[in-house]
C-alpha cells in the first residue's frame, strides 16, 4: 500500500472525527496522558480558560513527554473549581505523583467526587497523522515519531500507537468495570472475572 493510501486509511478508519471549532472552545477540562507502552496513566492536567491544544504544545517541550508515547484523553468540566478539585482527586486515584505530577501530590481523594468512568474520557482529536508528523518536524526533538525515516514509516508508527492505545483503553475499561460494576449497570454475576 502506498504511503498516501495508508495515511488516508489511518485518518479515515482509526481516528475520531470532531469539530475543531468545538474542541478549541473547551475552556475547562481535566486531561490525562496514558503511556501506550505500559498502559499507565502518567500525568493529569487541567485547562482553565485556556485550550487543550495549547497545553499539549507546552508538554511537547517537557523531557518526560519527549521520551514516551502518550495518548491524551480529556473530560469537559464547567468551571475552575471543578477542574482544580478533579485534578487533585485524580492525581491521588491514579497515583500520577509517582510519575510526573508534583503539584497537588498528597492532597488525597475527595469523598464528594465520583471518579469518572473510563468510558467518560474522550480522546483528544489531534491524534491524527498530520498532527503527529507536523509536530515531529516542527519540534526537531527526538520524540518517538521523529525517528520515522519517511511518511510511510511515520503512518505505520501512528497506526501502531493507536492500536496499542485501543488495547490499553480496553484494559482500563475492563478493570474499572470489575472494580465498580454497579456504575456500569452490571451486577456481580455479569462482570467478567479475570
Amino acid at each position: 500500500m502506498a504511503s498516501i493510501e495508508l495515511q488516508e486509511e489511518v485518518e479515515r478508519n482509526i481516528f475520531p472525527t470532531f469539530s475543531q471549532k468545538e474542541f478549541e472552545e473547551i475552556n475547562f477540562c481535566v486531561y490525562r496522558y496514558i503511556d501506550v507502552n505500559d498502559g499507565q496513566i502518567k500525568y493529569i492536567g487541567i485547562c482553565n480558560n485556556g485550550t487543550l491544544p495549547g497545553r499539549h504544545r507546552g508538554h511537547m517541550n517537557d523531557d518526560w513527554f519527549k521520551r514516551g508515547e502518550y495518548v491524551c484523553e480529556y473530560i469537559k468540566l464547567r468551571n475552575q473549581t471543578e477542574t482544580e478539585a478533579m485534578e487533585a482527586h485524580l492525581i491521588s486515584v491514579y497515583g500520577t505523583d509517582k510519575f510526573y505530577n508534583k503539584a497537588k501530590a498528597g492532597w488525597g481523594k475527595a469523598s464528594f467526587i465520583d471518579t469518572p468512568l473510563e468510558t467518560d474520557w474522550n480522546i483528544a482529536p489531534w491524534y491524527d497523522y498530520k498532527h503527529f508528523k507536523e509536530s515531529a518536524i516542527k519540534s526537531l526533538q527526538s520524540d518517538w515519531l521523529a525517528r520515522a525515516k519517511n511518511d510511510l514509516q511515520a503512518a505505520i508508527m501512528v497506526k501502531d500507537a493507536v492500536q496499542k492505545y485501543r488495547a490499553v483503553k480496553c484494559a482500563l475499561i475492563n478493570n474499572d468495570a470489575h472494580e465498580r460494576p454497579e456504575r456500569y449497570g452490571l451486577c456481580k454475576e455479569q462482570r467478567h472475572e479475570p
